[in-house]
């Protein structure tokens, strides 16, 4: 239904003087045999307004950004735009741009195809479809990454996505690029599609350690690399190599969890705190308190480098700062002590990072994590642990019952929440700490 009308309403931009145009990762996607929900128009010959009052005879009109000249229809997951340049960092609609300039501006040849929505035919200007055939990536033009540097984390989470080769012009060029002055909003987005979008998600951010990316703009991650770790626990090698395996094996498990990037951002900074702690013992390679070093590491790190989302990133550092101690907790642990990590929060999706972090060490089976599994599984169905634990006493209760402000107050609180912690109701709880003095 969806082609039928964008056809109609390319016939409506023909009579109008313009033409119509399948762009970017759609006519790639279709040309590689991938399913793409993502439909991007570009209309050549018509204004704005021009687009706008044709588009307006199929419904509801709405613009997304201003500056970015996008139209949608309601009802029609498509996104129709005018061509555009860049001018001082900012888009600009440039209408009388010609095709050939249109797919200059685009980042790689593979991205540069555009096909005509009427007729069907595939204008290719700059080898995309041959490149397509030989799994290539090409930097369309000598500026691509001049124009826009955000193009260097392109370049990695396509490789990533599609398996395929980089030209070795690209790769040289692109990794002559400085990218620390992009905004975290923009890398962010890269990251997203690269630890999402691919079933090797290691390639990801391997390539951007290829392309100095890693050196350059996310430090502690470089760090990672050549940090030894004890061979009897770790024989796959050092943290960077242990940490890559632990994002494959969670990619496996991203879709059993509410929010998959989140997840995968926990499996890539889980072990950010072993370069800090690592030391030698008797002989001994040790990592003592690097989970809670690295979770306190995280909150700057994605700060400064993805994100301000506060509950991302208490999400990252929580299951960082736990991420050892489920497997500790095996087999004799209490019900008590199970209360008390629920209590942190996220407690499911930390299970599934202790077994992406089991699964992800040199020679690691299924069956090595098959006896945490059911421990865990078991306990959590009879302790009925889902969610974050709350206090069920809170500070209005216990002053009702007589306690004052202070010091003692937030004594007898706590105490509360041991009792919680040990199985007790609310009503019981309140009812042992009546007397307390």
């Amino acid at each position: 239904m969806t082609v039928e009308t964008v056809k109609k309403i390319a016939k409506s931009i023909d009579i109008k003087g313009g033409k119509t145009y399948y762009v970017g990762g759609y006519v790639r996607d279709k040309l590689l045999g991938v399913e793409s929900k993502d439909i991007d128009i570009e209309v050549h010959g018509l204004s704005l307004e021009e687009l706008e009052n044709v588009l307006k005879e199929f419904g509801h009109v709405k613009t997304v950004g201003n500056s970015f000249g996008i139209l949608i229809v309601k009802g029609l997951d498509v996104d129709f735009s005018l061509p555009k340049k860049v001018v001082d960092g900012k888009y600009v609609i440039q209408i009388d741009m010609g095709i050939a300039e249109s797919m200059r501006r685009r980042d790689f040849t593979v991205n540069a195809i555009m096909q005509c929505v009427l007729t069907g035919e595939y204008l290719d200007l700059y080898g995309g479809l041959t490149d397509i055939k030989k799994g290539v990536l090409k930097a369309v033009t000598e500026n691509t990454f001049k124009d826009d540097p955000l193009r260097v984390y392109r370049l990695a989470q396509f490789k990533s996505r599609f398996g395929f080769r980089v030209d070795k012009d690209t790769f040289e060029k692109a990794k002559s690029t400085e990218v620390g002055n992009i905004a975290i909003e923009r890398v962010n987005e890269e990251f997203k599609k690269g630890l999402l979008k691919s079933e090797r998600p290691s390639v990801f951010i391997d390539y951007l350690k290829d392309l100095g990316v890693l050196e350059e703009r996310h430090r502690e991650i470089y760090e990672l690399i050549g940090c030894e770790q004890n061979k009897g626990f770790h024989p796959e090698g050092d943290v960077y190599t242990h940490t890559m395996m632990v994002l494959d094996e969670a990619s496996k498990l991203k879709e059993s969890v509410e929010n998959p990037y989140w997840f995968m951002l926990a499996a890539l900074f889980h072990d950010i705190g072993k370069p800090r702690s690592v030391e030698e013992i008797d002989g001994k390679i040790t990592t003592h308190e690097h989970d809670v070093i690295g979770s306190e590491m995280v909150k700057d790190i994605l700060r400064k480098s993805l994100t301000n989302n506060r509950e991302l990133i208490k999400y990252v550092s929580v299951l960082t700062k736990n991420h050892m101690r489920p497997r500790w907790l095996y087999p004799k642990a209490s019900k008590k002590a199970f209360r008390k990590l629920a209590r942190e929060g996220y407690i499911e999706d930390l299970f599934k990072l202790v077994e992406a972090d089991t699964l992800g060490r040199g020679g690691a089976t299924e069956e090595d994590f098959k006896v945490y599994k059911e421990f865990f599984k078991e306990r959590m169905e009879s302790l009925e642990l889902k969610e974050e634990i709350h206090p069920l006493v809170t500070g209005k209760d216990l002053i009702d019952l007589g306690y004052a402000p202070g010091k003692e107050l937030g004594k007898v609180k706590n105490m509360a929440f041991e009792l919680q912690l040990d199985g007790y109701e609310k009503e019981e709880i309140l009812e042992k700490i009546k007397n307390f003095s």
